[in-house]
């Protein structure tokens, strides 16, 4: 059978040598059907003349403007007809043969919408990265953790994550797509700029009866917080009030109301301690992710319904993928540091009568 063409969409806005590097790696990838998109969103250097001068056959799709990560990954997609799409991201080098288990997966399991391979440290070797790490999780109060990386608290790489799991989230780092999947559910959300939209995605996903997988036995090398470091004001606003927007959009009511005033306690004792510890970078993200959310009933209301109005599955449904507690208490108050020590993991669903297992075994 001819393999399935795989569109690799690469956002970008400014920075030729990461950007350069980059495509150098995923020049060796050995999967036959491979389509390349960088959108420039605006780059103000020569990224554009260096791509057509150094990378002819790569197609270039320039913005006039920057639409942060979620706008240029949505418009690479919608310029694809490829079956799959992977986003990844301009600070990443990858294996040779990265691709291959991860459409072998999304052709064995029709339930599966989103792959993701494990990530692991550019700057840190031997180590998990942030961004994903062996996959994504997300705790019942809306705070994303993955498997390798509970808040700041990275994992060494020591193959104890190699087997494919489900998981709440893959990394918009370096992930693959189907595209039918995305024609049901719609894009990432474009007004979330950049920071927590593919875990919005992957929630809006599982709403439709699809599954997120990783599969950690290929590995993609990411330079977490190279585009916006973690300690700037604008990733920390981006974050606090992303995950709220996500709340506020995906959840029912009951579960919404129930949850939400735990989560708002949360944030308001972290802008505290950030006072405290004298992180008013910190501080002014927080509050100003607060001051935009009160601002904004009308808008958040409109998001909401619009995510109500399509769901398939109700929140009990979507209970099995989400960590029962709350991740802040574990880390903060009971000092789990590992994935392995909170002693949960997302249980295997049964195969659906006449669709490939949904176990997410590959030949490799």
């Amino acid at each position: 059978m001819t393999a399935p063409a795989v569109e690799v969409i690469i956002p970008h806005a400014n920075g030729v040598e990461i950007l350069r590097q980059c495509l150098h790696s995923l020049s060796r990838a050995t999967w036959l059907q491979l389509r390349i998109t960088v959108v420039d969103n605006a780059s103000s250097d020569e990224s554009v003349a260096m791509l057509r001068a150094e990378f002819p056959a790569v197609n270039i799709l320039a913005l006039s403007e920057n639409r942060g990560f979620a706008g240029g990954c949505n418009a690479g997609i919608r310029a694809s007809t490829a079956p799959y799409l992977l986003l990844l991201n301009n600070d990443t080098e990858v294996e040779p043969g990265f691709i291959e288990p991860l459409v072998e997966l999304l052709e064995r399991n029709r339930q599966a919408a989103a792959v993701q391979p494990r990530l692991c440290s550019l700057p840190n070797p031997g180590y998990l990265d942030y961004a994903g790490a062996a996959g994504g999780m997300l705790d019942r109060y809306g705070f994303p953790f993955a498997v390798g990386r509970l808040f700041d608290s990275l994992e060494p790489d020591a193959g104890q994550y190699r087997h494919p799991r489900l998981v709440f989230w893959a990394s918009g780092t370096a992930v693959l797509l189907r595209a039918a999947a995305l024609a049901e559910t719609g894009l990432l959300d474009e007004r979330f700029f950049m920071h927590m939209e593919e875990i919005d995605l992957a929630w809006r996903l599982h709403l439709h009866g699809w599954q997120v997988w990783v599969v950690p036995q290929v590995a993609v090398f990411h330079h977490s917080g190279y585009s916006l470091p973690p300690t700037q004001r604008l990733k920390v606003y981006l974050n606090f009030r992303n995950s709220v927007l996500m709340l506020c959009k995906n959840y029912g009511a009951a579960r919404l109301w129930r949850r939400l005033p735990l989560r708002l306690l949360q944030d308001w004792v972290a802008m505290l301690q950030a006072i405290v510890k004298g992180e008013f970078a910190r501080f002014w993200g927080i509050k100003l992710a607060y001051l935009w959310l009160l601002s904004h009933p009308r808008l958040i209301a409109r998001m909401r319904r619009e995510v109500q109005q399509q769901r398939r599955l109700p929140d009990s449904a979507i209970e099995r993928v989400l960590y029962p507690g709350s991740i802040v208490d574990a880390y903060f108050l009971r000092g789990v540091r590992r994935f392995s020590e909170l002693g949960w993991d997302i249980a295997p669903p049964p195969a659906r009568p006449g669709t490939a297992a949904s176990t997410g075994k590959t030949g490799s």
